[in-house]
């Protein structure tokens, strides 16, 4: 149904933001598992990634 109101490429644009956060995310996870990050700077990480995000009101 999405597919008959949108084209690829408006989907593509609506969630390229939250493919770029969740790979950053992955890779930040991923340092923090195999030991190459702390987990101070992993959270400082976290942090400064959820800045990124506007923030959200409840419907």
């Amino acid at each position: 149904m999405a597919r008959t109101r949108l084209d690829d490429d408006e989907v593509s644009d609506l969630l390229a933001p939250a493919l770029a956060r969740v790979t950053r995310l992955h890779e930040i996870a991923r340092s923090l598992a195999d030991g190459t990050t702390s987990d101070a700077a992993a959270a400082r990480a976290v942090r400064e990634l959820a800045e990124t995000q506007e923030a959200r009101r409840p419907r």
